[in-house]
């Protein structure tokens, strides 16, 4: 899996969809997304630059543009599963699943307000990459308070 920076100086400054909102700030999602992307094609997977100009985005007006889990094409790879909440063992054992097959990717919402990939599940934790710095985080509770939902990704199988 590529490591990848929301605030990389190549997209930065690039807008989300039809909106003045920044990858830089408010790119979280955006880049999680294709990190998971890069785990799938790590030679050709599409950059935080592009998605913002290519995936559906709805405009929430509180800063913030949020990912149309159903209506992006997200080129090479299907979106599964979006949960809200994150409660029970199953919730564990459903991102640690797919956190742990090369076919499949996952990503956890913190805070009710950022988002970090879970590159491997590994004695009851999940090891991330933070978009916001683009580094590997074994501990991720030292920055983060709680899960708050997922979503969960599969390699297209047609490709």
């Amino acid at each position: 899996m590529v490591r990848l920076c929301q605030r990389d100086p190549k997209w930065a400054d690039i807008t989300i969809g039809n909106t003045d909102i920044t990858l830089g700030r408010y790119g979280c999602t955006i880049t999680c997304c294709c990190m998971v992307h890069s785990q799938f094609y790590p030679e050709h997977y599409i950059t935080p630059g592009q998605a913002a100009k290519e995936w559906y985005f709805v405009d929430s007006g509180k800063l913030a543009a949020s990912i149309h889990w159903a209506k992006t094409k997200f080129t090479g790879m299907e979106f599964k599963w979006r949960q809200r909440g994150y409660n029970t063992k199953d919730d564990y054992h459903r991102v640690a699943s797919h956190a742990n097959n090369k076919y499949l990717g996952a990503i956890i919402q913190v805070d009710n307000h950022h988002w970090l990939v879970v590159e491997k599940a590994y004695l009851g934790q999940f090891i991330i990459i933070d978009p916001w710095t683009g580094k590997r985080n074994y501990w991720w509770q030292t920055t983060y308070d709680k899960i708050t939902g997922y979503a969960l990704f599969l390699k297209d199988q047609k490709e």
